[in-house]
């Protein structure tokens, strides 16, 4: 009995360090737990939460061990001590090693899929080896703390304020999955509702959607194909090694990659409005070749517009007066703007009116009643041309206070509780006017990405959390859908 008994010990031991195990007795105990939030929280976590164990288990064997030892009870010897502390360094190597080998894969699955974004370095506008190491490291980092439980949050956030920005931060694999099942099942049900089918885009979107909660990595299997179709594509042009040839995975991208001089504007549109017209004649089934070819044009202006901006301002720190030109001249040729000199103007404007120090005269004026909001307006703007994101959350609690003073003197009998809650009504509707019309522009454009980035704003405020947000963007959407449908019948 005590020889079977020590085999199933090694047996156990074997299983749990060299390969994931989704028995019973290996599964972690928080996965057994009956919260429902815990268990949407660590949902697919098995294997990490097993690392942390190795250790954490090892880590307290050779505590114990040395303890005894020390103490002489329990029978415990100098080599059982050794033995337990070979089996602590055992266990991090194999965690340290294990997570390595993954960021590693993950690194290669980013260069199969062609979106190697972590790779770029703004200032040097390429890809570096230096920038490779950092961001890898910084992964690698991310994903040992994701072993440990609430770990990779707290590193998240932690590395989040060097980044001025918790987009991402406190979000799990679980949630998302269910969001994006529910977010694309109403697109589908409201389709249906008014009496058109669902899109062929739509429906993949659900089916990758359903295997995600079943385990199936659909969207990995199609991100593959995606890349390696892509490179077969540019190895046929013979641009496999071309320089920036990253940059051709997104709209943006291109333009950047052209605009930079590696490509001529005209190549890049095509390049564009091919693919775009494809991809909308799918989602739009039941738009005009007309409006499809609208459509396109304004995706393709904004990408140009987000571009520009970001390369001109980047010329503009820097004092790149020949770039500054050389962007100037870009927009022109694209013909999608009357007056270039007028938009650049209004850029460095804002950029310095927001970003730098004010001093005098300006400062008073600016620091007027009616500035909070001024400031705020002028900020969000910035943001949604491309600019930074820094002090939105800072000026919209500024504008914030201001609303609550003024209503504190026109209201002097109101609870402090309604008046904070009418000061907060007052900040969204504020960042709503501003930021409507360019979701919904973008909306109809179906420029996701932009999208995207409306909402992300709306959460930079601080006025917004991740839910209200993504509320508030569907209704915008769902308002203009019934203008659409008012205006057909």
């Amino acid at each position: 009995d005590a020889y079977y008994e020590k085999v199933a010990e090694v047996f156990n031991r074997v299983v749990e360090e060299t390969q994931p195990n989704y028995s019973a007795l290996q599964r972690p105990g928080v996965l057994r737990s009956k919260s429902e939030l815990i268990r949407s929280m660590t949902m697919f976590m098995t294997q990490r939460l097993q690392n942390f164990n190795i250790v954490y288990s090892s880590a307290i064997k050779w505590a114990k061990y040395s303890s005894d030892y020390r103490k002489g009870i329990n029978d415990v010897t100098k080599a059982d001590v050794q033995k337990a502390r070979s089996g602590f360094i055992h266990g991090v190597t194999a965690v340290l090693m294990g997570q390595a080998v993954y960021r590693l894969f993950r690194e290669l699955a980013d260069f199969i899929f062609r979106n190697p974004k972590d790779w770029w370095d703004e200032e040097k506008e390429g890809y570096t080896w230096e920038q490779f190491v950092k961001s890898t490291l910084h992964d690698y980092l991310g994903d040992l703390m994701g072993s440990v439980p609430i770990a990779s949050h707290v590193y998240d956030f932690f590395n989040s304020l060097s980044r001025k920005s918790f987009d991402g931060v406190l979000t799990t694999f679980g949630i998302e999955q269910i969001n994006d099942l529910s977010t694309d099942l109403w697109q589908i049900i409201k389709r249906w509702t008014e009496g058109n089918a669902a899109t062929g885009k739509q429906l993949e979107d659900l089916m990758i959607d359903v295997s995600g909660l079943l385990g199936i990595p659909l969207r990995n299997v199609k991100k593959v194909y995606q890349g390696i179709e892509k490179y077969v594509e540019a190895a046929g042009e013979g641009k496999f090694w071309g320089h920036g040839e990253f940059d051709l995975t997104t709209n943006a991208g291109v333009v950047n990659y052209s605009m930079a001089g590696n490509m001529p504007q005209s190549e890049a549109f095509d390049m564009i409005r091919a693919g775009k017209r494809e991809e909308y004649k799918e989602t739009y089934p039941d738009k005009s070749a007309e409006e499809i070819e609208k459509t396109v044009n304004t995706t393709l202006r904004s990408a140009v517009t987000t571009t520009a901006h970001k390369r001109f301002m980047a010329a503009y720190d820097r004092s790149d007066y020949d770039e500054m030109l050389n962007v100037q001249a870009y927009m022109r040729e694209s013909g999608f703007y009357d007056d270039v000199g007028l938009i650049c103007r209004g850029w460095i404007e804002k950029a310095d009116e927001v970003n730098t120090d004010i001093t005098g005269a300006q400062h008073e004026k600016l620091t007027a009643a009616s500035s909070a909001a001024g400031k705020l307006k002028d900020a969000i703007k910035v943001a949604a041309t491309g600019g930074s994101y820094d002090g939105l959350e800072e000026l919209t609690e500024d504008f914030f206070n201001d609303v609550l003073q003024k209503r504190r003197e026109e209201y002097p009998k109101e609870s402090s509780r309604e008046a904070k809650k009418k000061a907060w009504e007052s900040v969204r509707t504020k960042i709503r006017n501003e930021l409507r019309d360019a979701y919904v522009d973008a909306y109809k454009a179906g420029d996701r990405e932009y999208m995207r980035e409306i909402e992300r704003i709306l959460r930079e405020t601080g006025a917004f959390t991740y839910s209200k947000a993504r509320e508030q963007t569907a209704s915008w959407r769902e308002s203009y859908d019934n203008e659409q449908k008012k205006k057909g019948e």
